[in-house]
């Protein structure tokens, strides 16, 4: 699961599990021992039972969820309802990290880890591919530098001996740290849980240079930042000001095809014209500065116009503010919106220069 996951920590515990990545999740008696369940969970995935060992997982400050302390020896005779009460307190349901054995594992498998020996998680960074791919764990003691890793990494990414790599630390989506290779991992705060993000070094060669999101930072920020925008025509109304291609109460403005929407997937910084010229493009319109666009309230009604300021305006500011509705999540686990638009027989800039009057007569 770790492998093809594509987004920030482990996995996902909610509704976005995909469903070729899906989580184990199955309800379990309450009296069932770990070890009972662990015999279980053997015969789930074909592997004996003394070649895997549980971990109990933590929900850490920055709202992150990772491994915490292998669970061996007497936790074995614990029943789930009371792991789940006392190694996590915060969900409704017990999570488990589920490790196999390795070379590299510690010879007492079924032990405590040593006070300063970490299990850490590795992902290699696909620039050119703009993709994460996990490479499974490993072990690290506190007063190894970060460059011992190095060797370990290109074997797991089958890169040359010599190829220059850059790491990075998930802190959180929003800050993602590079690590310095000649400190030491108790310098650099890794430790159990941490995943270590690892590249061909962007500086080298300009491995980084035609490349969108050059470096493991960029892909989480666009990550972070990515929407799904369904754009929808503004429903015409009788009291439409002069400019715009309304007509009747209950009329829908000319757009897509029977009024389908149309769905964009991008970085809420994607500036304001891009987005147009975008959406001109989709309905066959040769000036992309005759849309004008709203953000659409609760109710699913328009709101107010988005006003283009040149070099400002983004993607975002058509989106209603996020402290007033959370939007729901497709199954990529990106947030979607809707936008609503009009087509306009003069241009926006041109609307947006003058004084709006209302006339009663």
């Amino acid at each position: 699961h770790f492998a093809q996951h594509q987004a920030f920590d482990l996995c996902f515990f909610d509704q976005r599990q995909p469903a070729g990545n899906a989580l184990f999740s199955e309800r379990m008696p309450r009296s069932m021992t770990l070890g009972e369940f662990k015999e279980r969970y053997a015969a789930h995935i074909g592997v004996a039972a003394r070649d895997f060992r549980l971990w109990s997982m933590v929900g850490r400050i920055n709202k992150t969820t990772r491994c915490d302390a292998p669970l061996v020896g007497e936790s074995l005779g614990m029943t789930l309802a009371h792991l789940r009460e006392t190694k996590s307190p915060k969900w409704a349901e017990l999570r488990l990290y589920c490790e196999r054995r390795t070379d590299d594992a510690p010879d007492d498998f079924d032990a405590r880890l040593p006070l300063d020996l970490s299990l850490i998680h590795l992902r290699f960074y696909d620039a050119a591919r703009q993709q994460l791919t996990g490479v499974g764990h490993t072990y690290i003691h506190a007063t190894q530098e970060v460059r011992d890793l190095l060797p370990r990494l290109r074997e797991a990414a089958v890169l040359s001996a010599d190829t220059p790599l850059a790491l990075f630390e998930e802190v959180k989506p929003t800050l993602i740290d590079r690590l310095d290779l000649g400190q030491t991992f108790r310098k650099a705060e890794i430790s159990t849980g941490d995943i270590v993000c690892f590249q061909v070094a962007p500086e080298a060669a300009g491995a980084g240079a035609a490349y969108d999101l050059p470096t493991v930072a960029d892909y989480f920020d666009a990550l972070v930042h990515r929407v799904c925008v369904h754009f929808v025509p503004r429903p015409a109304r009788s009291d439409v000001d002069e400019f715009s291609n309304g007509g009747g109460e209950g009329e829908v403005a000319e757009g897509a095809p029977g009024g389908a929407a149309l769905v964009l997937t991008a970085s809420s910084k994607k500036p304001y014209d891009d987005v147009a010229q975008w959406l001109a493009a989709q309905l066959g319109m040769r000036d992309a500065m005759r849309l004008r666009f709203f953000t659409v309230g609760p109710t699913g009604q328009p709101r107010t116009p988005v006003r283009r300021v040149q070099g400002t305006t983004t993607l975002a500011d058509m989106l209603p503010n996020a402290h007033y509705a959370q939007p729901p999540l497709n199954e990529q686990g990106v947030a979607e919106h809707t936008v609503m638009y009009e087509r306009l027989e003069v241009d926006i800039q041109q609307i947006e220069s003058m004084r709006g009057v209302r006339v009663t007569y």
